[in-house]
């Protein structure tokens, strides 16, 4: 086993198990910190909007945040929402 462990395929994986879980971690984090935002916000349930922002990116979610100080209403989210996604479909 030990020798196994110090093989570069061996190596290659747990980097890349590693790499993908910090992603993950990362795109945790940031769901958690924006739906506590939007709630606080906008007053709404975020998480009846969970399932759309669980599609963006790290740095979509991040760009949502800065954008959230100028939104008022839930309409504004889901502006944003159709906006981002119009793009991202180009």
């Amino acid at each position: 086993m030990a020798i196994l462990r110090q093989s570069p395929w061996y190596q290659e994986i747990l980097q890349e198990g590693e790499t993908r879980g910090e992603a993950r971690g990362s795109k945790q984090a940031a769901m958690t910190i924006l739906l506590k935002q939007l709630t606080r916000q906008l007053g709404i349930d975020a998480v009846v909007w969970r399932q759309r922002l669980e599609a963006l990116s790290v740095a979509q979610l991040e760009t949502l945040a800065e954008a959230l100080f100028d939104f008022s209403s839930e309409a504004d989210l889901d502006d944003w929402l159709a906006q981002d996604e119009q793009v991202s479909e180009l």
